[in-house]
């Protein structure tokens, strides 16, 4: 296994699944599916 994060990119991984399991991120969802 060649997988290999740097800390900096694991932090970053977190935030972006953080920002998509957040609650403002479904609010923007559903903001924009609704025309």
């Amino acid at each position: 296994m060649e997988s290999v994060l740097h800390p900096s990119e694991l932090f970053h991984f977190v935030k972006l699944l953080y920002h998509f399991t957040s609650s403002d991120f479904k609010i923007s969802c559903a903001q924009y599916a609704i025309p």
